[in-house]
């Protein structure tokens, strides 16, 4: 399921390619088209541990509160009681769309929040770059990354109030890349270049006219020049502390540790997983190591080879469709190699392909991980990392 919402940018040096009405001529479009089941990945990625609400796409915990409209708005007033939820509901969507636009139209594959970052003792990964706070106040909410070499600050907002580019609230989330200081490994203060993105949310009491819509603004934070060279350790400790969270959702909380903290595993460690492949295209034949989130033990088949190919419950009506989430094989077995000290090979992590066509209920990223109803998938084993 698609949804629009409009967008505007601001100081950026050209459009992205995407976001272009005519891709070969450096105009922005007025809206984009957004693939529900890959923002609620983003959301769950970032906002949840091992188990969220409900892990099934189609139960995207605000998916049924929204407008029967072509663009992302709210049935009535939306679904928050009070003002504090509503709130918190525009701050973890707008993080999700941040993500989303950040990784949809500008490249970035990885995302750490800052609060592991921020302040703290230098990750091996890092080269000796760090992150400090200089004056109080929020801080932004993401380092990212779209590779080693190419690290980003990430400040996400949300809002049901209006957004402005002229306005104070503005002004204000463009002091908080004043807050904090990037330090090369020789101590010297650089810039860094990052992104705002904060999107405004309506409801079916706002006028047709009157749509959801992000906006997107190119800060940077202060310093002597830019990292150049330098820049690889910042975004290789990204990449490193991306894999962390995706692993601490697989219970495998060593090799996460590992990811975030800078520390080695050693390789007398060893950790047999079981082993998915997708059975549907676009990822037909792609592997994956995972498990399932369900209600009630779903049903299963063992073919004559050996793999076991689960089916939705088609006897028993209203019971939820197990979900299952992974992380590509290819990926881990890169991963389980940086952890026993190899971090320069966080460069080289396979990717799985961005394809145009996506079924509805099966999301994936750049980064390996994946979600979707378990009838994509069957079990064919078990793999030592």
């Amino acid at each position: 399921m698609n949804k629009t919402i409009e967008f505007s940018l601001s100081n950026f040096p050209s459009v992205p390619t995407a976001l272009r009405l005519v891709p070969t001529i450096d105009a922005a479009d007025t809206e984009f088209t957004v693939d529900l089941a890959r923002l609620y990945h983003h959301y769950y990625t970032d906002s949840y541990g091992v188990n969220p609400p409900n892990p099934n796409h189609a139960n995207f915990e605000y998916l049924h509160f929204l407008s029967a409209a072509n663009d992302f708005r709210f049935l009535g007033v939306g679904p928050a009681a009070s003002e504090g939820k509503k709130r918190n509901m525009s701050m973890d969507l707008g993080q999700a769309f941040c993500r989303y636009f950040l990784y949809e139209f500008c490249g970035i594959t990885y995302f750490a929040h800052m609060d592991k970052v921020l302040d703290k003792p230098a990750h091996a990964a890092f080269n000796g770059i760090t992150v400090k706070r200089i004056s109080k106040g929020d801080a932004p909410d993401y380092l990212c990354s779209i590779s080693p070499d190419q690290p980003f600050i990430g400040e996400a907002k949300g809002r049901f109030s209006n957004i402005a580019f002229t306005s104070a609230a503005f002004t204000e989330w463009r002091n908080q890349f004043k807050r904090i200081a990037i330090y090369d490994s020789s101590g010297s203060q650089k810039k860094l270049k990052g992104y705002i993105v904060a999107t405004k949310f309506t409801t079916d009491t706002n006028r047709a006219s009157n749509k959801s819509k992000v906006f997107a603004e190119d800060p940077e934070t202060n310093g002597d020049g830019f990292l150049g060279d330098s820049s690889f350790g910042l975004g290789r400790g990204c990449i490193a502390i991306h894999y962390s969270r995706l692993l601490s959702k697989l219970g495998l909380g060593l090799l996460s540790s590992s990811l975030e903290g800078g520390f080695v595993v050693p390789e007398q460690l060893s950790f047999t997983l079981p082993v998915w492949r997708c059975n549907y295209e676009p990822l037909k034949g792609e592997l994956f190591v995972g498990g399932f989130f369900s209600d009630t033990e779903p049903q299963m088949t063992k073919t004559s080879e050996g793999t076991v190919i689960f089916y939705p419950n088609v006897l028993k009506l209203g019971i939820p469709t197990p979900t299952f989430f992974g992380v590509s094989v290819k990926a881990m077995k890169a991963i389980r190699q940086t952890c026993l000290g190899k971090w320069e090979l966080l460069s080289e992590i396979p990717q799985l392909e961005d394809t145009q066509y996506r079924p509805s209920n099966l999301a994936w990223l750049r980064d390996g991980s994946i979600s979707g109803g378990l009838e994509f998938f069957e079990l064919v084993g078990q793999e030592t990392f």
